[in-house]
């Protein structure tokens, strides 16, 4: 893959101009970006006792593997994926939620840890609640899970899925951020790497673009959605840079 921070050719665009284009092409697709009106107004759903929270995270749940294609692969039926919403799973769930309340998830160095940890205890969780009805360790569950934190912590967890982790692992064998782990396989497997990856990412924009970038980031993104204004969502700049990794790395297939 060519360097990151150099498209060849014309114009020789940066990252950012990369990014931003890709972000505007995702944008201007209405299915994309009703998707992400219709899961922000499912997870904007607070209980208001502890006894809703059953069924909202089963609303939760579900929208992910509707709109996301969560589980997609080897998927539980409904009969147990509604299991999980009372299961060890849920209670953990629930507990994250509490902590983001007395310290809000946000991805910087000084959490980087901490939202690794979170990720993979979670995970955890989830295969332990499926263990015994034939779903351990598919090899959806990842994806899902960090699609499942992030819409409910959009500051806190980026995005991992197979199309994204593509891009990531181009960057990391042309060393274009500095990322150490360089494949797939480990990206795939340690989300440690991915939380790195968007920390380093973060730092190159703002050392070539301002400390205002990841602002600016958020704003183009909000006024290039093909939807009238009222019903564009503000994205936090984890989910505007999953688009573009995404898009990357739907194109090298």
């Amino acid at each position: 893959m060519r360097d990151l921070c150099v498209v060849s050719g014309p114009g020789r665009m940066t990252l950012l101009s990369e990014i931003k284009n890709d972000v505007a092409t995702f944008n201007r697709h209405l299915s994309y970006v009703a998707g992400d009106s219709a899961i922000r107004y499912v997870f904007d759903r607070e209980p208001r006792r502890e006894r809703e929270r059953p069924a909202i995270l089963s609303m939760r749940l579900e929208t992910i593997i509707s709109l996301f294609q969560g589980m997609r692969y080897k998927m539980p039926p409904p009969e147990i994926r509604g299991k999980l919403s009372e299961s060890e799973f849920g209670e953990y769930y629930w507990k994250l939620v509490e902590r983001n309340t007395k310290k809000p998830y946000e991805l910087r160095r000084d959490q980087s840890a901490d939202i690794a940890e979170s990720f993979t205890e979670a995970l955890s969780k989830l295969e332990s609640s499926l263990e015994g009805e034939g779903f351990e360790r598919a090899k959806r569950f990842p994806a899902f899970m960090s699609k499942l934190l992030h819409w409910s912590f959009p500051r806190g967890f980026p995005i991992r899925d197979q199309q994204s982790l593509k891009t990531m692992a181009c960057a990391a064998r042309e060393n274009t951020l500095g990322l150490k782990k360089c494949s797939q396989h480990y990206l795939s497997r340690n989300y440690i790497g991915v939380v790195d990856f968007f920390l380093l990412l973060r730092q190159q924009l703002e050392r070539s673009a301002g400390l205002d970038v990841l602002a600016r980031l958020e704003e183009f993104d909000y006024t290039s959605q093909a939807v009238p204004g009222r019903l564009r969502e503000r994205n936090t700049w984890l989910r505007v840079v999953d688009k573009w990794l995404w898009l990357r790395g739907r194109q090298k297939r």
